[in-house]
Parts: C-alpha cells; structure tokens; sequence
C-alpha cells in the first residue's frame, strides 16, 4: 500500500531567475470587415451622432452653467478599436468591449471614452475641435476614411445610450417611480474623486450601497428617470446604469433528526471561512460548533445561510444516521440589505469582513452561495462590475471565493416566453440557449466558479448520475467574454425527475429549525468546494489563496463523456475541470508525489525552476513517468478593455535536463486560444518511457508578457506551480516520494525537512 505524505514545497534555491523574456506575442487582426455600402448614408448617419453630441453638451453648459471641459461619447467600431483614432484625438478610455452578434467573424468594439475641450499651452485647438475640424474634413472630402469609415456610431452618453434596454423601457413607462439601480462611473482612475464626492452629497438621500473600489466606482440608488436624466446631464463619468442585483434564496423540506453525534475536529488556530449569505441559526447542533458570532444584521430568514454554513463545516459528510465531524470553523456575514424592492448585496460590508480576515501568509475562504438576478443578462461581451470587484478584493485581500454559477428555473425573472421557449426545447439541449450562461460574480477569474452535477439518478430522473444538473449553468462557449474556463469545478446536487420535481438526493445540511434538510441548487454545491479549500488550509496554513486554489483545481477529476448531453462543447461548459478529489489534494503518495512552487515573476522576465525526476521511474519500455502541471495566478484585472481582462500572461514548460523541451507554454484544452489568455493554466500531461536523463534535474520554465499596455515591466506577479510526478504503474515497491526529497537536499547546502509523513 502506498504511504502518504505532505506535498513538497520546492525551496528558493531551486527557482532561479533566468533573465530577461522577449515577448513574441502578436496582436488581433481584423479580418473580413465589409466595405462600406452607402458612403453617403454612413456620413449622415455619424453626423446625426456628432450633432447629438455637441447638442448634449450644450445643454449641460446650461444646466450646470459650468465650462465643459471634456465631451464624453460612446464610439462603436466596425472591427477592433482603432487605435490610431483614439491617440489621434487624446480620447481617454472609460471602456472597451466586442458587441458583435454570435454569428459576425469581425468585432464591433465598443469604446466609452472622453476627449478634452480645453486647449493645452501652444496649441491653437483644443482635442475636441481637432476632432469637429478633421470630422468635417470627411464629410466633404471623403479624407480620413481609414479612420471614420470604421467608425459605426458615434452617441453622447444620454441616459437612453447607456441604460439597459429593458430597465430603460421600464424607467419610461412610469417616470416618477423609482427603481433600484446601479449608477456606474468609469472605471480606473478617469473618476475623479471630487465628482464622485460630489455624487455622494448630493444623493445621499437615495443612495443604499456606495462602492469606491480601485477599478469599480458605482453608487445603488433609488432613483425614477427625472433623477437619472439630472445624474447623467450633470455627471460626465457616468458610463452606464444598469439593473441593481437582487437576490433570492433556495429552500429545501427539514427531516426530523431525534440526536445528533457530532465531533468537533476544528482546528483553533485555523483561520474561520467566510460565510457571505443570509443570516444563520447559530444553535443548531452544528453551527453551535462551527459559527463564530454572526456579522451584520442577525434578523431576517436564517434558513439559506444555515444551510451553506453547515456545509462549509461539515462537507458531504452529514447523515442522520451515523456519526459525523465538523471540520471547519465559519464566520458568518449577513451581507445583504433588505429594500422596498427586494433584497441587494452590501458590498462594503463584505470589503469589511475581508480587511479583518487579510493576512500575507495565511488565505482567507469565502463562501458566496448568491447571485444577483438580471433581466436581461448583463452583456456577455462585458465583464460584469462585481465580477470585477471580486476579482480585485481576491488580489488584493489573499483570498479565494467560491462562488455559485447561479440555478435555472429557480432565480430568474424570465419574461414568461423565455422560460416556455427553455422548457419546450428540454434537458439539455436548453443548455444551448444565452439565457443558461453563470450569473456574476462567478465569472470571476481570480475566484472559483461551482457548478453542479447530480448524485443518483433512478430510471425517473432527467439526468443520470454524474450528469450536468438541470438547474445548473453553463459557460462561456467561445473566448469572447474573458477567455476562462467556468465553471472551475462542479460538486454533487440533487436531480430532478421528467416533471421537474425535485428528487432530493444531495448531501443533508443543517436546517433553521434545528432539523436536517436536502435542496437542489448551486447554493449548496459551493460550500463543497469552501469545505475542500478548509480542509487544505487547516493542513497546509501557510499556503497563499492561489495554492489553494490550483491545488483544487490540479486534482479535479475529469466526468468523461456523457449519454446525454453528447455535445462536448457543452458538457465542457457545463462541467469545467471536473469534480475535485480532495483526498488526493491533501496528500502525496509513495508512488505520486506533488511539488507546490510558490514564486513571483516580474513581467518580461523568466525563471527556470529545478523539478528532480527520479531515477527509479526509468528502467522498462512501458510508459513509466507522469507528469502533470497546473499554473495559477491573480492578475490586477484591466477593467477597462475586456479584450485585455487579464492583462498579464504567465506560462509554463517542462524541459528535461539536456534542453528538450518535453511541454510547450501552450495547451491544446480550450479553443480560440482561452487557455493562454487564462490564468488557470491546467497543461497536458507528460509521459516518459526511456530511461535517459532519469534520476537528474529537469526544469520548468516559467515567463511572463504583457497582453495590455496598461501593464509596466516593473509589475511583479504572484504565482503558484502545482507538478505531480507519478508512476504510472503506481509500483509500492519504490518511494518517489523519499527519492525526490534525497534529490533536492543535495541541490541545497542544507537538509530541509520535508517528509513529514501524514499522520
């Protein structure tokens, strides 16, 4: 029988820096973009635009009596953005992102920008009367076409321009109503301050939840049309006003549990998971062992949170009938806001609980079971404002979210034709439909996306066992939104049967009223992945949030093929890397031994890593050696420019001791080059057969480009290596495990203990 041990970290001595990197990387090409038509009618077209924009601007200056000093404007390309036309006129972007239809080859970006009227010292025209001067030189010349006939659109930003459509017919069917919405400012730091303060004062009234991030700046107000034409008219950065999130909770039926015998096998000195979610009922047998004292409101409908607390505790592992042990410790956060118009998420107070939880050394776990419910769906071709925001609190605060894809059929205000037209088409082939796309946050790249597949299945159920579940959600089916694979993992739930009834066989959880109790939905696959992250942070407490989370992911196990959902694209959607293994994420074996590289990398550079091959995996003509990489990063997200999400590639190959490499810095896993545009980077397996250059050091090779302007070459980007060395006849007769230790102490002056065995 194998024996179990620790993962070995790689010591410092053996990561080198290599020296410089030359980025070869080749910029977007714009192909197949059709000639213009009708000149005549493309002139006219953009000169209503300009008109309506100089005629916006007019009015602000007698609304607010002040000097305009920029003329902000929304531009849609035909194709990538020009760049050249943005540099010509020193247009300061808020934002970018592609609007094309699915079915268009070339792009239609879509650039929110700002171009100055004041005039700089020497120069007789201001950026803006550059911009009248040349756009009137089109108009009568036909000059400067390779920049205005790519042009599609030119608009102010009115309230019609950058308001959803279907909130903005709603706004304008009653006019004095208020609604709940979000008032979005440009992102980075293009807001000013003053404006944003300004903002604030005068809105107070209104305003529910102010968010004043690095990349996101937004303020939920309640708020009719009359006040969101007085917003945008007075407000220049105002970029767009969009559906606030409101959310809604599942529920399940409680069992009657007549005693508990529970352990409790917490660690003291672990640190607690977050809980973000409603509030909880701290004296159920459970969490009066697992919940620390509950932050934010503790009134309120406590059954969703105890339910999602039980399981970041407990894990999969809760019965009626046998004994069970709560592992984890829980800190629970009430982090929403209850409003005439529904409940909504209180992201500062989240913001809060993660400053008092922050720690370099040690990652903070945080369970977001909620999605905001929108309709229509926010634009797949923009990444969502708390996508992002979850993305830079995981950056910033050494913390990984797990965060729940969103369910179908349960949390969504479908106009009614839109359900019927997803029911008629039936399980899966639903899944081909937008509509079926994870809710945000979970397209967060820097987090953990949890989908759902089902546990049993009996010949009455919809799907089988292991299938995709039918109220889970899919991703992305192209790299167009921001070339990551979501969901990340997906973890059991219960199926449903041809009616869609629900058939409650997932894993039990604590119920309010101090019972036992089973639900159907991603709510309640998430904790799953939290309760594997928990128990990889009690072992190993000195591991940052990207270890943790390439850990997970490095040993999710791949759900195969499916009978019925046989298109692979899907399945790959709906299933992302598979199910996590977490015992085989906690230890390393005799005969399959991980090695955990924590490192950072400054852009341009590269370094080279010594990773020992053992000697006693060469010897016959079977295939004897694996080897299998995973690489994880939390890039600062590019807020701005979509196409640039990630603005930082890092990637990695293996090269065997004489320099053949043996992997190449790219993968052949996702399409349309996601996989290298993503910072999760999973890489096919290596697999080795002679017995040459065994029993010496190979290395992996690890560099880092820019993919953005935005990124400087003093920029230093944390990332973690996960590389398993195993022997694929899986041998008791060998230790790899003893054979690699031996391996890097004499690569070191001095021994370093590292072969704890697992108690």
């Amino acid at each position: 029988m194998a024996k179990k041990y620790n993962h070995i970290t790689i010591p410092k001595q053996l990561v080198n820096e290599s020296g410089d990197h030359a980025n070869t990387r080749r910029g977007r090409n714009i192909q197949n973009i059709p000639k213009l038509e009708n000149v005549s009618a493309h002139k006219e077209h953009l000169s209503e635009g300009v008109n309506r924009l100089n005629g916006f601007q007019e009015e602000k200056l007698k609304k607010t009596g002040e000097i305009v000093e920029q003329v902000d404007m929304k531009i849609r390309f035909r194709g990538l953005a020009n760049v050249g036309f943005l540099d010509r006129y020193h247009a300061k972007v808020y934002q970018r992102y592609d609007d094309r239809p699915d079915e268009q080859e070339y792009a239609n970006d879509v650039v929110v920008a700002k171009i100055s009227t004041i005039r700089p010292e020497g120069r007789t025209t201001s950026d803006y009367e550059h911009f009248q001067r040349e756009f009137d030189t089109y108009l009568k010349t036909g000059k400067l076409k390779s920049y205005f006939d790519y042009v599609e659109d030119i608009a102010p930003l009115t309230l019609d321009e950058i308001t959803e459509p279907e909130l903005y017919k709603a706004i304008s069917e009653d006019e004095t109503n208020k609604q709940l919405v979000d008032v979005v400012f440009g992102s980075g730091p293009l807001t000013s301050d003053d404006e944003l303060r300004t903002f604030n004062s005068l809105y107070s009234d209104d305003i529910v939840v102010a968010v004043d991030s690095v990349d996101m700046h937004y303020f939920r107000v309640e708020a009719s049309k009359s006040s969101l034409e007085d917003m945008t008219e007075v407000f220049s950065g105002i970029v767009s006003v969009e559906r606030a999130p409101l959310v809604v909770f599942s529920s399940g039926e409680s069992k009657e549990v007549d005693e508990y015998d529970i352990d409790d096998n917490t660690d003291t000195n672990a640190k607690p998971i977050l809980l973000i979610d409603s509030a909880i009922n701290g004296e159920h047998p459970i969490l009066k062992i697992a919940a620390l004292a509950q932050q934010g409101d503790s009134s309120g409908r406590k059954d969703h949170g105890t339910m999602v607390g039980s399981l970041i505790a407990c894990g999969p592992h809760i019965s009626a009938k046998r004994q069970f042990a709560v592992e984890n410790k829980v800190l629970p956060i009430n982090a929403f806001i209850t409003t005439p118009h529904g409940v909504t998420i209180n992201e500062p107070l989240i913001e809060e609980a993660l400053k008092n939880s922050y720690s370099k050394t040690r990652a903070t776990i945080a369970n977001f079971s909620i999605n905001g419910y929108l309709w229509p769906m926010y634009s797949r071709r923009k990444v969502d404002k708390m996508s992002i925001l979850f993305d830079e609190w995981a950056r910033k605060y050494n913390a990984v979210f797990t965060i729940a894809t969103g369910n179908l059929f349960q949390e969504n205000h479908w106009p009614p034709e839109v359900e019927q037209e997803l029911f008629s088409l039936g399980y899966p082939n639903y899944f081909m439909r937008e509509e079926t796309c994870i809710l945000p946050p979970s397209d967060s790249i820097n987090n953990i996306a949890v989908g759902s597949v089902v546990y049993g299945a009996t010949p009455d159920s919809m799907a089988d066992s292991k299938d995709p579940s039918p109220i889970t959600r899919r991703g992305f089916l192209n790299a167009k939104h921001n070339y990551s694979i979501k969901p990340d993992v997906v973890q059991y739930d219960s199926n449903f049967d041809v009616q869609f009834n629900g058939e409650e066989n997932g894993p039990y959880m604590a119920a309010e009223d101090g019972n036992l109790v089973r639900a159907a939905g991603t709510s309640f696959a998430a904790p799953l992945s939290s309760f594997a992250l928990g128990m990889l942070a009690k072992k190993y407490p000195l591991y940052n949030a990207n270890t943790l989370k390439a850990l997970l992911l490095h040993f999710a196990e791949d759900l195969g093929t499916s009978k019925k959902v046989t298109n692979n694209d899907i399945l790959h959607a709906l299933v992302g890397n598979g199910m996590p293994d977490l015992d085989k994420a906690l230890y390393s074996l005799s005969n399959s031994t991980s090695l955990v590289i924590e490192d950072s990398i400054q852009i341009n550079h590269k370094k080279k890593i010594s990773i020992p091959i053992p000697a006693s995996l060469a010897g016959s003509s079977r295939l004897r050696l694996r080897v299998k990489t995973t690489l994880v990063y939390n890039p600062p997200v590019n807020s701005v420019d979509i196409a640039m999400y990630n603005p930082i590639v890092i990637a990695a190959k293996l090269v065997r001791s004489d320099g053949q490499d043996m992997s190449n810095f790219t993968t052949t896993k996702s399409k349309d080059g996601a996989h290298r545009k993503s910072n999760v980077k999973i890489y096919d397996e290596v697999t080795k057969s002679t017995v040459e250059h065994m029993g010496e050091m190979w290395s992996l090779e690890v560099i880092a480009e820019p993919c953005s302007k935005y990124m400087t070459d003093d920029i230093t980007q944390d990332y973690s290596v996960i590389v398993t060395i195993e022997d694929m006849e899986q041998s008791d007769d060998i230790d790899i495990h003893q054979e690699i230790n031996q391996m890097i102490n004499v690569e070191v002056e001095n021994s370093i203990d590292v072969t704890v065995e697992a108690s």
